[in-house]
Parts: C-alpha cells; structure tokens; sequence
C-alpha cells in the first residue's frame, strides 16, 4: 500500500550567442514533468508540469570597467492531486557591475516580481526589488562578495566566499532572500 512509481523527465535546451565583443545573451527552456502512480493521502499529490523561461543578456568583453546584464524568467507550474493548484512566477532585473581597481568591484541590482503563490499574510506576492553589492578578488582564486538589499517582502542579503588551492575548492555562501 505504500509503494508508488515516479516518473521524471526534464528537458532543457538552450541557446547562447556572443554578439562580438560587446554583448552575450542566453536563451534557455525547460520542461519539466513528475508523475506517480498513486496519491498518497497526505499530500494529495500526483504530479507536477514545470515550463519555464530563461532570458539573459550582458555586457561582453569591451566593457572593463563597467558592466550591465539584463534577465527575464517565467515560470508556470502545474501541480495535479488532491489539490490541484496553478502557479506563476514572474522575474525580471537589469544591473550594472563597476570595476573600481583590480581587486574591487561595487554592484548594484534592480528588478520586479510578479507572482501568484498563495500567502499566509493575504499579500500579493509581488514588487520591486533592489540591491548593492561589493565584489573581492584578493587573489585569482579567491573571491569574496557581499550584497545588502530589499524584495517586496523585506530586506534581503547575500554573503559568498570561494578559495581554490591545489587540491580543494571551498565555497562558503549565505543567502537571505
């Protein structure tokens, strides 16, 4: 009675062209399907249809002292069951990236969501959002960056630290989204 068969497939495929040296971009789709043979009773679920995409394009090799990107996602999920729900996520962002010597960098980040999840605090789950970031680059293989900011639900921050040695890789990251 407890046993159930999962099916998953996940198909993405993408494109990405670099427009000279001044530009790059990707396009990217994805597909995404769960099934199960069974509903379990405390769940309710039976499967999950993802569709989601992914645009992105950025600054090339010619800007070295100031960069942009800019990024567009949408996603639809469908979840089937007991519950069945649709949801809709919406996200898009443009930056800028200041190189300010060789070893710093300040970033900044703007963007909006647009979503339809459903909340406990009957807010709609949209808004603006913005950060400030500062990159270090002490060394070639070491990394660190900090961002401070704010999302249509409150403050937000990120914290990451990647060292590479001879024979380690260490990444350290905290994200508070």
């Amino acid at each position: 009675a407890n046993r159930a068969t999962v099916n998953a497939l996940q198909v993405s495929p993408y494109l990405r062209h670099q427009f000279g040296f001044d530009a790059q971009g990707e396009a990217r789709l994805t597909r995404s399907s769960v099934t199960t043979s069974s509903t379990t009773t405390t769940t309710g679920f039976s499967g999950n249809h993802l569709n989601r995409v992914d645009l992105k394009l950025g600054s090339g090799p010619s800007f070295k002292l100031l960069g942009w990107n800019l990024a567009y996602s949408r996603t639809h999920q469908e979840t089937m069951g007991a519950v069945a729900r649709s949801t809709s996520l919406e996200h898009v962002e443009a930056g800028l990236r200041r190189t300010l010597t060789n070893n710093f960098a300040v970033t900044m980040q703007v963007g909006y969501d647009d979503n339809n999840y459903v909340t406990t605090t009957g807010t709609a789950p949209r808004g603006s959002l913005y950060s400030l970031g500062l990159e270090w680059l002490p060394s070639p293989k070491t990394r660190m960056f900090a961002s401070v900011g704010h999302k249509y639900y409150g403050p937000s921050g990120s914290f990451t630290f990647k060292h590479q040695t001879a024979l380690t890789t260490w990444d350290l990251s905290y994200v508070d989204r």
